[in-house]
């Protein structure tokens, strides 16, 4: 190693450090403790209906759509070392997505910069390096979710007719929780797709040889890895959709009603070690 001392304006002088004789490969101690309490309380509702209309002669009521969504995702204690990769979460409500391309997010792995090593290939065997990581974790989460859509409770009164035409009513909930999750000298891939509604496209993934690059055997030849996770859940979701409990008086009355679609998604992803 050299060093550089500048004494004046003119003159440097170069002095000669002597390097480790021992040349000993580091070691790299990790510790990690988290705690976390995360509480979610969401409430959404669309509603068109509850409408009433009277009339001499002809009354009618024609409601339009009434769509409610929440989406609800928790990242808790997410512990990543020495490791490359990348989290996908979407969630899809009532939308033509189309094609979900995964290609332009999976970079190859040889255009992913290494980490930083400690020990240099050129002074010291790799092979000797140790890890040494102890995580300690505990989550807790409590979600609460409710979604409530609805175009029915409607009234409708003529002496003539009366008619009542609701629109549809969606309601969905999408719940992710990712908890106490330790990835450790690995390349990683999470992805989470919540969809509601129709999809006609296509769910594309990177080749088969992006992964055979991606998922290599690791070098290090030493590691010693304690995990412990404790983790406490609890999801209460609710979601309902209503076009119903509509009335209709007259002498040609007519109720039609749209359609009532509701859906819950929950994934839970708690505890997860990956070396």
């Amino acid at each position: 190693v050299l060093e550089e001392e500048v004494v004046g304006p003119e003159e440097i002088v170069v002095e000669e450090v002597t390097e480790n004789p021992e040349n000993t490969p580091p070691n790299l101690d990790v510790s990690v403790e988290n705690e976390a309490v995360v509480e979610n309380e969401s409430e959404t509702g669309a509603e068109t209906g509850e409408n009433s209309a009277l009339a001499e002669e002809e009354a009618m009521i024609d409601t339009g759509n009434a769509s409610a969504s929440a989406n609800v995702v928790s990242v808790v204690n997410l512990n990543l070392i020495e490791s490359n990769g990348f989290l996908y979460l979407l969630n899809n409500f009532l939308q033509f997505l189309g094609h979900i391309d995964l290609r332009p997010l999976a970079v190859p792995a040889s255009d992913i910069p290494a980490p930083s090593d400690p020990c240099d290939r050129a002074d010291c065997n790799a092979t000797t390096t140790s890890l040494a990581v102890e995580a300690n974790n505990e989550a807790r989460i409590s979600n609460a979710v409710i979604v409530r859509s609805s175009t029915g409770q409607n009234s409708a009164q003529g002496d003539e007719s009366a008619s009542i035409d609701t629109g549809n009513a969606y309601a969905g909930a999408n719940v992710v929780n990712i908890a106490n999750t330790n990835i450790i000298d690995s390349n990683y891939l999470l992805f989470a797709f919540n969809n509601f509604g129709g999809w006609n496209g296509d769910l594309i993934f990177p080749n088969a040889d992006f992964f055979a690059s991606f998922f290599l055997s690791s070098s290090m030849a030493d590691a010693n890895i304690s995990n412990t996770n404790s983790a406490n859940i609890e999801n209460t979701v609710e979601t309902s959709a209503d076009t119903g409990s509509n009335e209709s008086e007259g002498d040609g009355s007519l109720i039609k009603t749209g359609e009532a679609v509701a859906g819950s998604n929950v994934t839970n992803i708690v505890n997860t070690n990956l070396l």
